[in-house]
């Protein structure tokens, strides 16, 4: 009982010691904060040097034709004092821009915690808390540098202000300075602008729409991403800048129209389109900027669903299968996991090509089993996978979170013949030299196309099978008159949907879902998806030549070596071995007494559901000969052929068999 005794008096003890100690840490902290926001205070310029002074460095971000999108840094418009402002224009703004306006110091605790809560869930850095007196400190006194001691500058400055000017000042000072678009800097140059009268005289919705503006202009998030990456390539800081990206308007206007016009209720969707080289040409996070920033095209991390096949079968070609080997869709039992058909069904004996175009889950959970996990986790390192990849059997089909803008990329080097591309958003940066009036370089993107990931004739015949998912299989919703390949991907209760491809030189990602991981009807990816990316790529495609896919592929001579004819003697003399490599009869099959291997019966049009998680049927038919390869429907008579023993595991790629997948990609 006195040693009980004892250990919690010491216990209670370390408690008001570590209390103490705290709270002498916590009130050294507020000291400092009080210090610093009060040698700021002292430095501030009073109200009206504000008013007539502009400063802060000025950004220009032009799209690729030259057209200035987005400008962050002091305003030039007409001013009006607070009391000229429409009170629905100031409501307005607060609203859209930070309701607790009234409320906070400077800085919003609340908003602070919550983006630190959903940055530490997603893995990002804090994004979207800047309240309206942030925002003022930095366009008045500070770099667009994204750093954390600019952060840090940037709310005691917010502080400093909030205690030398009031609240109506600071609002009117930001409502003067604030960009709205198309060249409008200040409530009243964008009154006249967009509505053609003073914004003295603007009514609520106008005030709504003008108020929407600062954050509307659908290039926002394209904007955000590539400015982020701005105080990286440059280190000019006070002068102002003009920064050209590879943003195609056109592009880009399209590609919002298509996710919104596909997004299903209650969804958010997002699209990354990327050049041959890299650029990117459009960028869409979500289906209002107004509603909410976050960038789902480059932070969200969300399961791939069979997109991921990507890797399982680049792997399984560069071990040495080609698009014309048979595999067998049958049951498989893996490490304790059993992967499923959506349909319950099983083909049989079909090709890689077909058993891709149609994401059987069985075959590419034996294609994973046999290169290895670790093969399949390389390979999609490799093509620029940046999160953290598990090695569960189920990986296979999908279940590693990854981003958007990685899995376009990696389809991007599949398209550039297996030489790796790296997604780029800014092409140069200028500015202007004072001493001789004239423009300079400061920087300029150098793209480096060296770097091969895979051999020509795998990402050939990669192509080959993402043209026939499209062509034949799960994503034909995503057909647009020309060649295209690509590959759908949909979690299990239809909490993802994707349609990642490539024509003409663009490649294409889309990518959707509800932010709160809900189940959503109808995302499967040969629906929503395949019909946003058809609807961007028929127009952003439209004014490029078409092109066909090279698919005729040379081997190298280790997949063209004979085996039968280096161990067995003559190719054309089949032979049987036992286990043990010894010479047996030739068997005979089932209706075959004369040994002759033909089939007992022709195949009987048995149908199958894909394995892409899609209600639609895969009509199985008899082989045509007359057709080209890549149009051939699956044979369909499980059993008439001899199939292939199931795969084991291989040493690396295996785990312990208590590992199952707790929520099977379909």
């Amino acid at each position: 009982m006195a040693a009980a005794a004892s250990k919690r008096s010491r216990f209670s003890r370390l408690a008001v010691t570590t209390l103490k100690y705290g709270l002498y840490v916590a009130l050294l902290g507020f000291v400092a904060l009080a210090v610093a926001v009060g040698i700021a205070w002292s430095s501030l310029p009073d109200y009206d040097s504000l008013r007539a002074s502009p400063q802060g460095q000025t950004v220009r971000v032009r799209a690729a034709d030259g057209t200035v999108v987005y400008e962050m840094g002091p305003s030039y418009g007409q001013w009006l004092d607070y009391e000229e402002i429409p009170e629905v224009m100031r409501d307005a703004m607060v609203a859209v821009e930070d309701r607790r306006f009234r409320m906070h110091p400077g800085v919003d605790p609340i908003g602070i915690s919550r983006g630190v809560w959903v940055a530490f869930r997603d893995g990002d850095q804090v994004r979207g808390v800047s309240t309206i007196s942030q925002q003022l400190a930095r366009n008045l006194f500070l770099t667009n540098s994204r750093s954390f001691g600019r952060k840090l500058r940037e709310g005691i400055l917010a502080l400093a202000m909030e205690r030398k000017f009031s609240k109506d000042q600071m609002l009117e000072l930001y409502l003067n300075r604030v960009y709205f678009g198309g060249g409008a800097y200040g409530i009243d140059a964008a009154s006249r602008r967009f509505f053609g009268h003073s914004a003295r005289e603007l009514e609520l919705s106008e005030a709504a729409v003008i108020a929407g503006l600062v954050k509307a202009n659908s290039v926002r998030y394209f904007t955000d991403w590539a400015l982020n990456r701005l105080d990286m390539l440059v280190d000019e800081t006070r002068a102002p800048l003009d920064v050209w990206t590879t943003l195609d308007l056109d592009m880009q206007t399209r590609a919002v129209e298509a996710v919104r016009a596909h997004t299903p209720e209650g969804a958010q969707g997002a699209l990354v389109a990327l050049d041959r080289d890299g650029a990117v040409r459009a960028m869409v996070g979500g289906t209002d900027y107004v509603t909410s920033n976050y960038n789902r095209a480059v932070t969200a991390q969300r399961q791939p669903g069979s997109a991921w096949k990507l890797f399982v079968y680049l792997a399984a070609l560069e071990n040495g299968y080609t698009p014309d080997d048979a595999v067998v869709d049958e049951p498989v039992q893996w490490a304790g996991w059993s992967p499923r058909n959506s349909s319950g069904r099983y083909a049989g004996e079909v090709d890689i090509r077909t058993a891709f175009a149609y994401s059987i889950n069985t075959v590419a959970a034996q294609l994973g089993s046999e290169v290895g996990l670790h093969t399949v986790a390389d390979m999609a390192q490799r093509f620029g996978i940046t999160t953290p990849i598990n090695t569960h059997p189920a990986m296979v089909l999908g279940t590693s979170n990854v981003r958007l803008i990685d899995m376009t990329r990696a389809f991007a080097s599949v398209s550039a013949q297996g030489v790796a591309v790296v997604p780029y958003g800014i092409v140069r940066v200028t500015m202007e030299d004072p001493r001789v009036n004239e423009e300079i370089e400061i920087y300029r993107a150098e793209i480096d196309s060296s770097r091969v990931l895979v051999a020509s004739y795998v990402a050939a015949e990669m192509t080959d099978l993402l043209q026939t998912a499209v062509n034949t299989g799960t994503g034909r919703a995503a057909q647009i008159g020309r060649p295209v390949a690509g590959k759908t991907g949909t979690t299990s209760s239809n909490k993802d949907g994707w349609f990642i491809g490539f024509s003409s030189g663009l490649t294409t990602g889309v990518w959707m879902g509800r932010d709160d991981n809900r189940a959503v009807g109808g995302l499967q990816g040969g629906r929503a998806p395949a019909r946003a990316f058809a609807d961007f790529m028929r127009f952003a495609v439209s004014g490029r030549p078409v092109e066909e896919f090279d698919t005729e592929v040379t081997l190298p001579e280790w997949q063209l070596e004979d085996e039968d004819e280096a161990y067995f003697g003559d190719p054309y003399e089949e032979i049987f071995v036992d286990e043990n490599g010894m010479p047996i009869e030739k068997p005979s099959l089932p209706g075959d007494p004369d040994g002759l291997g033909e089939p007992v019966a022709p195949y009987d049009g048995v149908e199958v559901r894909r394995g892409d998680q899609d209600d639609e049927l895969l009509r199985q038919r008899e082989p045509d000969r007359g057709q080209p390869r890549d149009s051939r429907a699956p044979p369909s008579a499980p059993g008439n052929a001899p199939q292939r023993p199931p795969r084991q595991p291989p040493g690396d790629g295996g785990g312990s068999s208590a590992i199952r997948a707790e929520d099977p990609i379909l």
